[in-house]
């Protein structure tokens, strides 16, 4: 699970080893938005695996993304800074 809080902070965390038990309280919190891509499913499986239901979810569509690269011209760096608060 990636976690930005500014374009500046951005945590990978495995949940797979470490559990979710730490991120539960953020995931629940309906004053804390999440948005993402394919976001939906993320929180079925979020739910089903870990009994935690996610509040407050916004979907960033794909083709909003496609609409970026196509319009900006960015390349994949600039897109990846863009989408996920880091420069690679």
């Amino acid at each position: 699970m990636q976690i930005c809080g500014n374009t500046s902070l951005c945590h990978v965390m495995h949940t797979f080893h470490s559990g979710i038990t730490s991120l539960q309280f953020l995931l629940e919190d309906s004053t804390l938005v999440k948005v993402g891509v394919g976001i939906s499913g993320d929180c079925a499986k979020v739910l089903r695996d870990y009994n935690v239901s996610v509040k407050s979810v916004r979907t960033f569509p794909i083709m909003q993304i496609k609409s970026l690269v196509e319009n900006l011209k960015l390349g994949v760096f600039a897109l990846a800074k863009i989408l996920v608060c880091k420069e690679l």
